[in-house]
């Protein structure tokens, strides 16, 4: 049990008076006030049944306070509990020392990975988008890019958001372009001549300039999303591709 918050997603399940016993939540910690709960229980002797499934689906938003404010505290929350429940630790510290360098090293990795972008595209019914459902391809360096995906097939599927990017910057979408991967039939098309009346801009997004065959726009944070919903994708294999300016 001390271990779940560093081992993947699952649902754990406690009585309420289990809770009560250990004083509830520690309200001094903005992030991993659930394993701080974990390792009360565990100090107390208190086991639960661990689900290993996910049982809800969530995306933070970059300008959550997870990202805002917990993330940059992630260390010194770490540390904290570490010494709060510093008994507790003494028989798992040799097994907690190797996870917690392996979070150092995917952390390096990921800062020496931060000059590439990714570009994320979520699909979903009535707009319910998630990152179980997404397909994905890192791009780096300036200048005009082309990217296609090739969607899972879902029968349900109506809505999709593409997040270009995930820092600030300033970017240039001149095709969005929408296509039945069996037949090449398009079914939604944004620039190239057509304007972009069929796309809509949301999350960090920022639009500078808009005409028939460019939009431009600023990313004002780490989130920036364009939203396409068509009753056309409904029961097809879909392939996107979109060309764009850094």
């Amino acid at each position: 049990m001390p271990f779940l918050n560093t081992s993947g997603k699952c649902v754990n399940l406690f009585r309420k008076d289990a809770i009560k016993r250990v004083g509830g939540y520690d309200e001094t910690l903005v992030s991993y006030e659930d394993w701080d709960l974990l390792l009360s229980l565990n100090d107390k002797g208190i086991e639960g049944d661990v689900i290993p499934l996910e049982m809800f689906e969530y995306r933070r938003s970059f300008g959550s306070m997870v990202y805002s404010v917990a993330n940059p505290l992630r260390a010194s929350l770490i540390q904290y509990m570490m010494s709060k429940h510093r008994e507790g630790w003494k028989t798992h510290a040799a097994l907690m020392a190797q996870i917690l360098v392996r979070l150092w090293k995917d952390a390096e990795i990921r800062e020496e990975n931060l000059r590439e972008d990714r570009f994320v595209v979520y699909f979903a019914k009535d707009g319910a988008f998630s990152e179980s459902r997404s397909a994905r391809q890192a791009y780096s360096g300036c200048g005009l890019r082309s990217l296609e995906f090739l969607l899972p097939y879902d029968p349900e599927i109506n809505s999709l958001r593409l997040d270009p990017c995930d820092r600030e910057k300033r970017m240039k979408l001149t095709l969005v372009e929408v296509r039945d991967a069996m037949t090449g039939a398009v079914l939604m098309a944004a620039g190239g001549g057509n304007g972009f009346d069929a796309i809509e801009a949301a999350g960090t997004t920022k639009v500078e300039g808009v005409g028939p065959d460019s939009l431009s726009f600023e990313s004002c944070g780490n989130d920036p999303q364009f939203l396409m919903r068509s009753r056309e994708f409904e029961g097809k294999e879909l392939r996107l591709r979109v060309a764009f300016e850094v």
